[in-house]
């Protein structure tokens, strides 16, 4: 099945395109639509099969892409924990932001110089699927319970789903398009209905919500493994966050470090 993705490449098994890795790339016979998709797009060709280290330009691009993710995403914690949880942790939306600390994290590996074996390839694997399936739905759930737009029992339908999509990836080995496709799908009428339904109007989430959307089939619906895309679409969650963020509406926008540096804290 086309949109089935073979998971776990560095395990000797598949690339995330469905092609058996080899030393010069696509080793899979001439037929193979994963071996079109390699050769006819360079940057996929080097990231299957070729040990040239990136280019000091990529390089630049990537190391600024994920910082900025990074920093973006660490302001968003800081600001939720210490603003709108008040230093609480049992709320639904740390499971988005941890886990897009922890790929923003991961993602600096991908920087590694010449024909290093990229020993995190997995790891990050699993995390970049958590950013599709868990970041938003854990989002969805808590503005939902912020703005009392259902009971507890049904607003935590928005984050299990999406675990459970997460579960199925893993425990299958398999990243089935259709089931994310279902989640973020989902989770942009679920934002719909917060809207009409809520205490109040959450306008900036669903915009933030088509821009990920919008990022999610440019980047990740047909576009198998592109490190360049990766990059913006890790920026573009990171701005979901920040913008997600004004509806929690939290005490104040400035995390305490600074407040500490102003004399404040």
């Amino acid at each position: 099945m086309d949109d089935d993705i073979p998971f776990f490449p560095s395990l000797g098994r598949y690339n995330p395109i469905g092609c058996k890795r080899g030393a010069g790339g696509c080793a899979c016979p001439p037929g193979c639509p994963g071996r079109k998709v390699a050769m006819s797009n360079p940057s996929m060709t080097k990231f299957i099969g070729s040990d040239d280290g990136p280019s000091t330009k990529d390089l630049a691009m990537a190391a600024s892409s994920v910082f900025f993710s990074f920093l973006v995403t660490l302001y968003c914690t800081m600001i939720f924990y210490e603003h709108v949880a008040e230093k609480n942790f049992g709320h639904f939306a740390y499971v988005g932001y941890i886990s897009m600390l922890l790929h923003t994290a991961g993602a600096i590996s991908k920087m590694k110089i010449g024909g290093t074996e990229d020993i995190f390839s997995d790891l990050r694997i699993l995390t970049d699927y958590a950013t599709q399936v868990l970041v938003i739905p854990s989002l969805t759930t808590e503005l939902w319970m912020k703005k009392e737009v259902a009971p507890f029992e049904v607003a935590v339908l928005p984050v299990s789903l999406g675990c459970l999509a997460f579960i199925f990836f893993i425990a299958m080995e398999y990243k089935r398009r259709d089931i994310t496709d279902l989640v973020v799908l989902l989770n942009l009428i679920f934002m719909v209905l917060a809207n009409l339904n809520g205490e109040g109007a959450l306008l900036f989430s669903l915009g933030a919500y088509i821009i990920f959307a919008s990022a999610y089939v440019c980047t990740k619906r047909h576009c198998g493994d592109n490190v360049k895309l990766d990059d913006i679409f890790n920026a573009a969650v990171s701005t979901v966050l920040l913008i997600t963020l004004i509806d929690f509406e939290p005490a104040s926008f400035t995390p305490a470090p600074i407040n500490w540096l102003l004399g404040e804290g």
